[in-house]
């Protein structure tokens, strides 16, 4: 359990407004100490906004900023403890990457000697030893991200904001910049807020996410929780991808619950399949959520040893997506209607479109939504 004393940023009741436009909703949680906290949401959902209410570039409607114990809400950007990594680098193009890193400590009159040390500290930790003379120009693009990382943190600041800095690179040097950027984070141990739209970078490299939209904060949980356990239909649908079901409770039992869904299903599920149906009872109307990896599809419709037959539909393949090690079906189904299914990807057993199939949702693998 935190305590008060672990908290590194407190966002208080931040509100944020553009005339009539409404870009931050009473936002309120905390960042603690050495963590990794990604803001993820859509575009235009708010999360860049508050990086920069945070950074003290953007200056918040109402509410109020903490970093530390102290209030830094009307402070200036360079009064506060905070290093900033833009999503296109903002690297002097007419200054080297000695230059670029020196830039800061010289506004902070630091001493030639402090500030030699500082720049090569930093540039062996992004592994860019030899790189002092080289201009931006000079440098590939994850390059350049790890010459902004460094020139963030060589202020040695207690809080490390990166605005999308892995947007701009191609796919697999993204993937690269993950790790590195998990890397060097572990090892300065600095409390990190990372904005993201990729729900991939969110979930491979986060201790915590808070999920927004609209302005507002939808869940905050470890990656397990957000994806295991979303709260509601718009974090499911944006955190991993997503079966939905409408469906009405027509029994109860201590173990199991029976549900009806709208186009005729009968499924099971297990009590505890979400804290939302400890109260229910028969007649209320839920919304089910299976992810597509838990859906299993077969050409036998016999049940699996020692399994009940339950939750298994007939379908037909209506379409199949190729991702590499799985794939991607689309199940047409009367009681269900379309299912997606991601299954491994075993040539020999793979289907075909037109294929018939029997589909199966295990009762364990249903969460229940708000």
């Amino acid at each position: 359990m935190k305590t008060t004393k672990d908290v590194s940023v407190k966002i208080e009741r931040v509100t944020k407004t553009f005339g009539r436009t409404v870009a931050l909703n009473n936002v309120s949680f905390e960042v603690y100490q050495n963590e990794f906290l990604t803001l993820l949401g859509p575009s235009g959902c708010g999360k860049t906004t508050l990086l920069g209410i945070i950074a003290g570039f953007v200056k918040p409607t109402s509410g109020d900023i903490y970093i530390g114990n102290e209030l830094v809400t009307d402070k200036q950007p360079n009064e506060r403890k905070t290093g900033m990594v833009f999503q296109n680098y903002a690297l002097f193009p007419h200054m080297n990457v000695y230059e670029n890193l020196a830039f800061g400590l010289k506004l902070r009159k630091l001493g030639r000697d402090t500030i030699d040390q500082r720049i090569q500290e930093a540039l062996k930790l992004i592994r860019l030893e030899g790189f002092e003379k080289r201009y931006p120009r000079q440098l590939s693009g994850g390059q350049q991200q790890r010459v902004a990382l460094a020139r963030a943190i060589v202020t040695q600041p207690d809080v490390l904001l990166l605005d999308e800095p892995l947007s701009n690179l191609d796919y697999k040097l993204r993937i690269a910049m993950r790790l590195e950027l998990k890397r060097i984070q572990r090892i300065l141990r600095k409390t990190t807020i990372y904005v993201t739209h990729d729900q991939s970078e969110a979930l491979s490299m986060s201790d915590r996410i808070v999920v927004m939209d609209a302005g507002s904060v939808l869940q905050i949980g470890t990656p397990l929780e957000i994806y295991e356990h979303p709260t509601t239909r718009t974090v499911a649908d944006f955190v991993g991808d997503a079966n939905f079901f409408e469906a009405r409770i027509v029994d109860l039992t201590p173990t199991k619950i029976t549900v009806l869904t709208e186009k005729g299903a009968r499924l099971s599920l297990l009590t505890f399949a979400g804290d939302l149906l400890h109260d229910s009872k028969i007649g209320d109307k839920i919304s089910l959520l299976a992810r597509p990896e838990k859906v299993v599809l077969s050409k036998d419709d016999s049940p699996k040893e020692g399994d009940e037959k339950e939750n298994r539909v007939r379908g037909t393949i209506l379409d199949t997506e190729y991702l590499g090690g799985t794939v991607r079906y689309y199940v047409d189904t009367k009681n269900l209607g379309i299912v997606k299914a991601d299954m491994k990807n075993i040539p020999e057993t793979n289907f075909q479109t037109e294929d018939q199939v029997f589909l199966e949702i295990s009762k364990s693998d249903f969460l229940v939504l708000d």
